[in-house]
């Protein structure tokens, strides 16, 4: 109720509501807009709310909720309703009254409103791109769901490089979030809204996996509120004798009839949404050879994590020249520590208990392993180019906000080339928003890292602005670090 400011009539009028009477819920500040749709659960006066208590409005439907998105998704709501004049008298300053209208005129109201859409329903475009999907039942996306988290798992399976131990594909414990993103989702039968997990009888993926954890398919436990897969049963017949279906990739939209090209940003990408990737890659060490030599694995090329992971999962399965494996029978995630192992992964004096067990788990080693290789990176730019490698941790654009000659404040930033970022275009853009001086300069002390880019200096405090503008060119917010050195008042 303290939140109801006030009551707007027909006309003008400023009578109150009743309880029972269906009435339209709008901001303050757009009161023209209607947000949502309830029936007042008790009397409200025309001076509003002010102080009572309780629920004001039983509201049935709202902006963005379930029924609104089966309509335009992501239509935001007008700053002003231009309403036609042909309503006469239903117009008022305040929008559209809804006085007068009563839950059983609705029938009279959708046959009189469905006569007129069918005059006005367009002819089917047998040429379009687009084509209706049909109805699911509960059962069928229940169906889709379960095949596509097995399909993903069959996969796996018949890999040739992990037949031997399959487990070994995958870094387990796997988090809820990540078998549906990469286990499931990819490999739903088309792109039909239908295919969401909360049309599914779970509604929640941890409450799917429990039921595959039941059905012997997975193994899982509860951890920190999440449901984590620890184990998958390759020996399941579902996942060995699967037989894989069709996936209809959605078709592309058609090229704009206009022929107008878009706008193209500072980064020089005619695709706003696109953002420059960083890729962390690793460069093998030459004592590490023994374990590419075995894997066939070239010691010349430049790996992700998970492929140097990989690799000496690779290692782990490998035929040994005592023909003993080195995976534990009863567990695969333990490992027998072979002489190379050891000598490798293996610290003497602090590893002395893993020394005497003569074994370690696989996760163990694995990141012991990673940490061995030197790190480099390369940057994926909005345009699709992928930089060449470079050794060192990934950089950043750097914003500074200081102060000069101890009043007067200005906002300085590098690095932006480092992902694709046009620096002439940027500084047009950042002096239009900002409206202050924009120069440039050299950037000193950067190294050799840092010829051929420049400084960009704007007056005042513009830190907002610029992350905007560099977001807007496709560099990520995680790529953006600020270096505030202007001093805290007391």
């Amino acid at each position: 109720m303290p939140g109801v400011l006030g009551v707007a009539g027909r006309g003008g009028a400023t009578r109150g509501k009743e309880g029972g009477e269906v009435v339209g819920v709008a901001d303050y500040k757009r009161e023209n807009v209607v947000l949502a749709v309830g029936v007042a659960e008790v009397d409200i006066t025309a001076t509003g709310g002010r102080g009572g208590k309780g629920k004001a409005v039983r509201v049935l439907h709202w902006v963005g909720d379930e029924l609104w998105s089966l309509g335009s998704a992501g239509v935001a709501p007008p700053e002003r309703l231009e309403v036609s004049s042909k309503l006469g008298a239903d117009i008022e300053e305040g929008g559209v009254s809804l006085e007068g209208l009563g839950i059983n005129d609705e029938k009279e109201e959708e046959e009189g409103e469905s006569s007129k859409a069918a005059e006005k329903r367009p002819e089917p475009d047998d040429g379009g791109d687009e084509h209706p999907f049909p109805e699911l039942t509960t059962a069928e996306v229940d169906h889709a769901f379960r095949d596509a988290l097995v399909y993903s798992l069959h996969e796996v399976l018949q890999n040739s490089d992990r037949t031997p131990n399959a487990h070994h594909a995958m870094k387990f414990p796997l988090p809820s979030a990540y078998v549906l993103s990469e286990l499931i989702l990819p490999r739903l039968p088309s792109a039909n809204p239908g295919y969401s997990i909360q049309k599914t009888s779970w509604r929640k993926v941890q409450k799917m996996l429990k039921q595959m954890d039941k059905d012997n398919l997975v193994k899982i436990k509860e951890r920190g509120g999440d449901v984590l897969v620890y184990a998958v049963n390759w020996d399941s017949d579902r996942i060995r004798t699967f037989t894989p279906y069709p996936i209809e990739k959605p078709r592309k939209k058609a090229a704009d009839s206009t022929g107008v090209a878009p706008a193209a940003s500072a980064s020089g990408s005619s695709s706003a949404a696109a953002s420059a990737k960083i890729v962390e890659l690793y460069k093998p060490p030459v004592k590490a050879g023994a374990i590419y030599d075995v894997t066939k694995t070239s010691t010349k090329a430049f790996y992700t994590a998970a492929q140097v992971r990989e690799t000496l999962y690779k290692y782990f399965t490998a035929p040994t020249p005592s023909d003993e494996p080195l995976v534990s029978q009863t567990n695969a995630r333990m490992i027998t520590l072979n002489p190379t192992l050891a000598d490798l992964l293996i610290d003497d004096s602090r590893d002395v208990e893993l020394l005497r067990a003569g074994r370690a788990t696989r996760d163990m080693l694995a990141e012991r392993f990673l940490r061995l290789h030197q790190p480099y990176y390369s940057i994926v730019l909005p345009n699709g180019e992928e930089t060449k490698p470079r050794a060192g941790q990934p950089p950043k654009v750097v914003i500074t906000l200081e102060s000069r000659q101890g009043r007067k404040t200005v906002t300085r930033v590098k690095g932006m080339e480092t992902f694709g970022v046009d620096a002439a275009k940027f500084m047009e853009e950042l002096k239009s928003v900002a409206a202050s001086s924009v120069t440039k300069g050299p950037i000193e002390g950067g190294g050799k890292a840092m010829e051929g880019m420049v400084e960009v200096m704007v007056q005042g405090d513009k830190t907002a602005e610029i992350e905007r503008l560099l977001v807007k060119a496709g560099v990520r917010r995680a790529d953006l670090t600020l270096d505030n050195r202007l001093k805290k008042k007391k």
